[in-house]
């Protein structure tokens, strides 16, 4: 298995790496700064570059049997996510000038997408990352538009905050069970989607659940 990781450089891009590596696959980071690798760049093939250069990122997605973006939403207001739309939809044309079909994306809990009812928990996380920027919410749903319409395998998978957390990972469609994922669980249930076909276009909620006490 060959797959490609855009925003390898963060805990949870990294993470993937590891796992993937563990696992036997054939890892290739998409990063700006290769540096931030560490180690891990002596295990990885690297190409440098960035997601707003639809060149450099058609490059690293030749070959791939699938892609994993870790790439989180702007920062802050300069990076327009007017951008991150036309990144994505770069992406998207890569993917099928390479006939790379499987796509696996990082969204957020705290996004309402299509007028979706929310629960509490998310409502919660909505009216935080909003404060945070109303740029960050934008950016993601503008993804997750180019994606629904893309015509490729894809499952955006939406965490509420990455930590280390105890418990189990527990997937739902429309509801968030708790406020954080383990990194490391949400890094195995991204690899282990890219052969199965339970979240294909859709988009799984996941959260870290510690099992309640029996007896």
């Amino acid at each position: 298995m060959r797959i490609v990781i855009l925003g390898a450089t963060c805990p949870l891009g990294k993470t993937l790496l590891e796992k993937a590596l563990q696992r036997g696959y054939e890892a290739k980071a998409f990063v700006r700064n290769p540096d931030k690798l560490g180690d891990l760049k002596e295990d990885v093939r690297v190409v440098q570059g960035s997601i707003f250069d639809p060149d450099k990122m058609s490059e690293a997605i030749q070959d791939a049997d699938a892609v994993i973006t870790a790439v989180g939403a702007p920062i802050k207001n300069a990076e327009a996510p007017e951008r991150y739309r036309d990144a994505m939809a770069d992406l998207v044309s890569a993917m099928k000038s390479n006939h790379v079909k499987r796509i696996i994306a990082v969204g957020g809990a705290g996004t309402r997408y299509e007028k979706e009812r929310m629960g509490f928990k998310r409502s919660m996380l909505s009216i935080i990352v909003s404060l945070a920027g109303k740029h960050i919410v934008r950016a993601k749903r503008l993804e997750y538009a180019v994606l629904k319409n893309s015509g490729l395998d894809w499952t955006v998978v939406r965490p509420p905050q990455i930590a280390d957390a105890d418990g189990e990972l527990i997937a739902d469609q429309t509801h968030l069970k708790g406020f954080k994922v383990d990194t490391g669980q949400l890094a195995d249930f991204m690899l282990d989607n890219i052969e199965k076909e339970t979240w294909i276009n859709k988009l799984p909620l996941v959260a870290t659940i510690k099992k309640a006490r029996t007896g």
